[in-house]
């Protein structure tokens, strides 16, 4: 791969991190179901993990035609 595409999905990663950390503070979040909570849960626990991140990962590779 190369350095600016790796650039470009450590910039995403990085986006990723700091929009889970400003998701409660979003509008609307009060009015979440319980099964919504739920899923912003899992996709938090994915990203500190790191699954998320290198799910998209792979997405972005498969997308530009990297193998995954």
């Amino acid at each position: 791969m190369t350095e600016a595409t790796l650039k470009k999905i450590s910039n995403i990663e990085r986006m990723l991190i700091e929009i889970n950390s400003k998701i409660d503070n979003f509008l609307g979040m009060e009015e979440l179901t319980e099964g919504e909570w739920e899923e912003v849960r899992e996709i938090r626990k994915e990203i500190k993990k790191g699954e998320y991140v290198r799910d998209c990962g792979t997405l972005i590779k498969t997308m530009i035609g990297g193998k995954s």
